[in-house]
Formats: C-alpha cells, sequence, structure tokens
C-alpha cells in the first residue's frame, strides 16, 4: 500500500511537472508568434511611412520635370516666334527696299479713283476734288514679282510680275497676274506722281481713269 502511494505520488508530481513545461512552452510558443506579428506589422507601418515620406518627394520631382518640360517648350515656341518675326522682317525689307521718294517698290493701297477730264493727264484739285474711294492693293519687290489684291491687303493677293520703262520721261509699268501656270495681262499705267506717301497713276487704256494709291 505505501508502495502504491509513493509511486501515485511520483506520477503526481512528474504530471505536474510536465503540465508546467508544457504551458511554459505554450507561452513561449504564444510570446514568440505575438512577437512575430508585431514585428511583421511594425515592418509594415515603416513601409508605409517610407511611403508616404517618399511621394511628396515624387511628386516635387514629378513638378520639376514637367516644369522643366514646359519651361523647353516655351523655349521652342519663343524661338520659332523670333524666327518667324525674323523672316517677316526679312520679307518685309526685301519687299520694301527703296521705299521712299520715287520708287515704286513696297506696299500700295488704292484709295481713291477719280478722272482726267480735261486730258492733260495731269491730276488737277478739281479732279481730286471729285475723287471717290474704290480698293486695291500691289506689293512691288525688287526682283520684278508683285502681288495684286482686290482689297487693301496682302492676304489672299495674287502672284504676279511687272515690267516697267521710261516713256516721254515718264515711268511707265506694266503688271500681269501669273495663276494656273498663265500670265494674264492686268494693264498698263503711267506714273503721273509719286513720293513717300502717294503714288498716282494713269491707266493707259484710254488715258483717262486716275488712281491714287497710299503707301504701306
Amino acid at each position: 500500500m505505501k508502495v502504491f502511494l509513493l509511486i501515485l505520488l511520483v506520477f503526481m508530481i512528474t504530471s505536474e511537472c510536465h503540465a508546467q513545461f508544457l504551458k511554459k512552452l505554450g507561452g513561449d510558443l504564444k510570446g514568440d508568434m505575438n512577437w512575430k506579428l508585431r514585428s511583421k506589422a511594425n515592418q509594415k507601418a515603416d513601409q508605409a511611412i517610407d511611403t508616404l515620406i517618399a511621394q511628396p518627394k515624387k511628386m516635387k520631382e514629378k513638378q520639376k520635370e514637367k516644369s522643366g518640360q514646359n519651361n523647353t517648350q516655351v523655349t521652342s515656341s519663343t524661338q520659332e516666334t523670333v524666327t518667324t518675326t525674323e523672316k517677316t522682317k526679312t520679307n518685309v525689307v526685301a519687299s520694301g527696299q527703296n521705299t521712299t521718294g520715287s520708287s515704286i517698290l513696297g506696299d500700295w493701297k488704292l484709295t481713291l479713283e477719280t478722272y482726267d477730264n480735261n486730258h492733260n493727264r495731269i491730276l488737277d484739285d478739281e479732279e481730286r476734288k471729285k475723287a471717290f474711294p474704290n480698293h486695291y492693293f500691289y506689293r512691288f519687290n525688287s526682283d520684278g514679282s508683285c502681288l495684286i489684291n482686290y482689297t487693301t491687303t496682302a492676304k489672299g493677293a495674287f502672284k504676279g510680275h511687272y515690267t516697267s520703262s521710261e516713256k516721254n520721261g515718264k515711268k511707265t509699268i506694266m503688271i500681269y497676274m501669273d495663276e494656273g501656270g498663265k500670265s494674264e495681262n492686268q494693264g498698263g499705267y503711267t506714273v503721273i506722281s509719286i513720293n513717300k506717301d502717294e503714288m498716282v497713276l494713269l491707266e493707259s487704256t484710254g488715258d483717262h481713269t486716275f488712281w491714287i494709291f497710299r503707301r504701306g
């Protein structure tokens, strides 16, 4: 009987030790698992914080890159504008060489039309007073080319050419329109008077109609 009780006591002590060991082991495993979970959560939190910190930097870099592209576009546009302006100035200079005094070169806008009623081939004051509005446009270039339009601007003008000669001490002009591979005679004029502001032409046909042009 004593032996049995002794064995039972040993068994109970051993069971209690095993239980304590298993409990401790379970606690260690649970703690280890919690540690791993906390570690993983902390790692994700750190990644999230790094992402939040990096986003403003990336946005600044994108804004800087976009700003650089815009500056490049503005610079390119400015260069194109400057180039276009320089070309326009060149064309104006080319078409307007010697556009003062007695030169017919440059742009001329028809403003008035009247008639040589006394047939003296001179625009008298009375004839000028009777003038009425009309519209036409010529641009005479130094290379013999010209522009012709039925308005007072070069926009939409027709291309052409002209010839000039002297007749009885007066300059005469013959104008041709070059369209569709053909050259069509637009008529001839005698330059009655010309200065830096005004040119008066007399139509060769009938020698009766004055055309009064303003320069520019």
